[in-house]
């Protein structure tokens, strides 16, 4: 028996070795049509092309009494710019999840280790995904149920190819795509899993990474560089998305108070002011994560390798700074532009 492990264990080396450097060029082949898959799936789940609104086509009879009988084409224009939005963040978030999987896999030192990643994991995302309406402890009282409402109260106005819900509406075109307000929350929702698995795997990371006695401290201090600026990408991408999402909400009010200017409409602006509070919630939240993940890292490896606590020169201090604060900088930059447009609109 002492004598048959041993060659099992060089068959499987040796099968490793020979698979090892085709799975490289596989992954670099397959990952752009996952992600045009996940792009196709996300951008069909948020318009009902069957309620466009195309009155400026010549021909059109499509004019009614109801009111948001067909979707506008400022809300169409907002709701595809927060497509595109989610699209990078979670694509940013599939390879931080990846980077940061690879370096738990490979510093775990047991199989029950790695599977309670795993399962970690999976729980996190079903939590974010699925609705556990019940075993949520603080429901209405956290920012996020203001976030939830802001959507509920105007995306699940607009209309859909649903019989049930819009049987004064006359029927969709064939090859109708989703369910706009509604599909749209499903969407967010796998968004948000995303980030959660992405965020876990990030903090999992640093904190083996930081951990690694066995691995040099520059090479820990690089790791955990080059991971925590993947991490405030993935979190600067999910700001711009977040606040995006709030738009078409904001189109949509524009629209129903019209002819109206969106600066005497007051509703708009108790709309944009709990906007703005969302996405500073968020942005806030993501740079306090990565500031302290970051430096109780790098902290946490210098005084292990018995060093002086130095961060190096004044500017390699601004570079973490502007990368642990590029969620909030993200936040201030989108409010700076928005302030701009409209003095340039007036």
């Amino acid at each position: 028996m002492d004598q048959i492990e041993p060659t099992e264990v060089r068959m499987q080396s040796g099968c490793w070795s020979r698979i090892q450097p085709y799975i490289l060029p596989v992954l670099i082949f397959v990952a752009p049509i996952l992600v045009v898959a996940l792009a196709r799936f996300i951008f069909e789940d948020i318009i009902e092309v069957g309620r466009l609104d195309v009155e400026f086509l010549p021909g059109s009879a499509f004019a009614g009494p109801h009111p948001m009988m067909f979707i506008s084409a400022a809300v169409t224009s907002s709701l595809y710019n927060f497509g595109f939005a989610l699209c990078a963040a979670m694509v940013f978030s599939v390879a931080l999840t990846a980077y940061g999987s690879v370096i738990v896999w490979l510093a775990a030192s047991s199989k029950w280790l790695r599977g309670a990643y795993i399962v970690m994991l999976v729980i996190a995302f079903a939590f974010a995904v699925f609705d556990f309406q019940k075993l949520r402890l603080a429901d209405d009282h956290v920012p996020a149920e203001i976030a939830r409402n802001l959507i509920d109260r105007t995306l699940d106005h607009l209309p859909t190819c649903d019989l049930a819900e819009s049987q004064n509406l006359p029927p969709c075109v064939t090859g109708g795509i989703g369910n706009t307000g509604n599909s749209l929350e499903r969407v967010v929702a796998l968004g948000l899993g995303a980030v959660l698995v992405a965020g876990l795997s990030f903090l999992m990371a640093v904190a083996i990474t930081a951990g690694s006695m066995e691995t040099s401290e520059n090479d820990r201090k690089a790791r955990i560089e080059s991971i925590t600026l993947l991490a405030a990408m993935t979190f600067l991408l999910t700001i711009v998305a977040v606040h995006l999402l709030f738009q078409p909400g904001a189109d949509m009010i524009t629209a129903a108070y019209a002819p109206m200017k969106p600066q005497d409409i007051v509703q708009l602006q108790d709309y944009a002011s709990l906007r703005s509070a969302m996405t500073l919630y968020w942005a806030t939240i993501f740079s306090l994560a990565l500031g302290t993940a970051y430096f109780c890292a790098v902290t946490f490896v210098q005084g292990q390798a018995k060093g002086a606590i130095d961060f190096g020169s004044v500017w390699n201090v601004v570079k973490a700074l502007l990368t642990v604060l590029s969620p909030v900088i993200a936040d201030w930059a989108l409010k700076l532009g928005e302030a701009l447009i409209e003095t340039v609109s007036h």
